[in-house]
C-alpha cells in the first residue's frame, strides 16, 4: 500500500494549480523535496512525491511567467528550471530504483503506480528539457513513452521531431523527420482518453505538415533500407552498439535506431566567406568531430574489452589497500569522459 500523504499531496498540487494558486504551488514543490530526503517513504513514494514536486514546481513557472513555459536569461527564471529538473530526476531515480530492486506484484497497485508514475515523469522531464534547448535529449526520453504506446509521449514525440526537423539543413533528413511525425500523430489522434486541447493541437500539426509536404508522400509510411554495418563482428558490434545508445552524429539517429542512420553524417552547411579566409570553420569542425568519435569507440573498447593488455604487464604498482582499478581500459574511458565533459561545456545543448 503506498502512504495516503502521497496522494493527498498530490491532490492538493492539482488544486491550487486550478486556482491559480502560486504560493502554494511553490510550497509544495519544496515539501515535496524535503520528503523525498526523509527516511519515512520507499522509493516509490519518494518518485511518486518528487513528481509531485516538479510538476507543481513547472505549473509555477506557468503560472509565474504567464503560460510561458521557456527558460530564457532575460526571464532571469535559471533557478526554476533548476528546481524543476532536480525533481524529475529525483522522481525518475527513485522510481526506476525501485523497478530494479523490488519485487513487484503484476496487477498490483504498486505495479499500477510505478507505470503511470514512470512514463508520466519521462514525458515531462522530457518537455521541461525541450524549453531549455536540450532537444535532442528531449526526445531520447519520450522514446521510452513511444515504445509504451503512452499517448501523450507520442504526440509529444512527433511534435518534437517537427521541430528538430525544421533545425536540420539536410532536405532529405527532413523529409523522413516530417513523415515520422505525420505518422505518429495519425497514431496518437487514434486515442479516444486524450484531453480535447491536446487533440486540437495534434490536429493543428497534422494540418501543418499538409501544407508543407504533399499528401501522397506523408499517407505512406517512409520506408528504410538495410545498409551494411561493416565487414567484421568487431565493427559491426560496434556499429550496433552506436545506433542502440543514439551516438552516432547523424539527425535520423536521434529518431531512429536504422542501419541507415549508421554513420557520422552531420556536419556545417555550405558557408559563404572571404576568398582568402579558407574553409577554417569546416577544418575545426572537422577536429571536432574525429575527437568525438574517437572517445566513442574508446568507450566502447574499453566497456567491451575482457582480460588483460600486454602493455599493462610488469607495471609495478603499490597496493593502497583501497581496492582502485587500474589498466588501459580505464584510462581509454577517463580521457573519453574528459573529451565529452570539455565539449559539453562549449555545446550545453548536448
Amino acid at each position: 500500500m503506498i502512504n495516503d500523504d502521497v496522494h493527498t499531496l498530490g491532490m492538493f498540487a492539482d488544486k491550487a494549480f486550478d486556482e491559480g494558486d502560486i504560493d502554494t504551488l511553490h510550497k509544495i514543490a519544496e515539501d515535496c523535496l524535503n520528503r523525498v530526503e526523509t527516511g519515512k517513504y520507499n522509493r516509490l513514494e519518494k518518485g511518486i512525491l518528487a513528481y509531485h514536486g516538479a510538476t507543481s514546481y513547472s505549473n509555477y513557472i506557468h503560472l509565474k511567467y504567464k503560460g510561458l513555459l521557456i527558460y530564457s536569461e532575460k526571464s532571469n527564471n535559471e533557478e526554476d528550471f533548476e528546481m524543476c529538473l532536480l525533481l524529475f530526476r529525483l522522481s525518475i531515480e527513485n522510481l526506476t530504483s525501485y523497478q530494479e530492486r523490488d519485487e513487484i506484484k503484476e496487477d498490483s497497485e504498486e505495479s499500477y503506480h510505478l507505470g503511470n508514475y514512470l512514463l508520466m515523469a519521462y514525458t515531462n522531464y522530457a518537455n521541461v528539457l525541450n524549453t531549455c534547448g536540450r532537444i535532442i535529449k528531449a526526445l531520447s526520453y519520450l522514446k521510452i513513452g513511444v515504445g509504451s504506446g503512452f499517448p501523450m509521449a507520442i504526440g509529444n514525440f512527433a511534435g518534437f521531431l517537427m521541430d528538430y526537423a525544421s533545425l536540420d539543413y539536410d532536405n532529405g533528413h527532413r523529409s523522413v523527420l516530417a513523415n515520422e511525425s505525420y505518422q505518429l500523430l495519425k497514431e496518437v489522434l487514434e486515442f479516444n482518453d486524450i484531453e480535447e486541447y491536446a487533440t486540437e493541437h495534434y490536429k493543428s500539426l497534422k494540418a501543418s505538415l499538409k501544407q508543407w509536404y504533399p499528401i501522397e508522400y506523408l499517407e505512406k509510411p517512409y520506408e528504410f533500407e538495410e545498409y551494411s554495418l561493416g565487414d567484421s563482428d568487431d565493427e559491426i558490434n560496434y556499429r550496433k552498439w552506436c545506433i542502440k545508445n543514439t551516438l552516432f552524429l547523424n539527425t535520423l539517429n536521434d529518431a531512429f535506431p536504422y542501419s541507415i542512420s549508421a554513420h557520422d553524417i552531420l556536419h556545417l552547411p555550405n558557408i559563404i566567406t572571404k576568398i582568402d579566409e579558407g574553409p577554417r570553420f569546416h577544418g575545426l569542425f572537422n577536429q571536432i568531430k574525429q575527437e568525438y568519435v574517437s572517445a566513442r569507440f574508446m568507450i566502447f573498447d574499453a566497456i567491451s574489452f575482457q582480460g588483460s593488455h600486454f602493455s599493462d604487464r610488469d607495471v609495478h604498482l603499490v597496493n593502497t589497500l583501497d581496492y582502485p582499478v587500474y589498466g588501459i581500459s580505464i584510462e581509454k574511458l577517463k580521457y573519453a569522459i574528459e573529451v565529452y565533459i570539455h565539449y559539453l561545456t562549449v555545446f550545453p545543448f548536448l
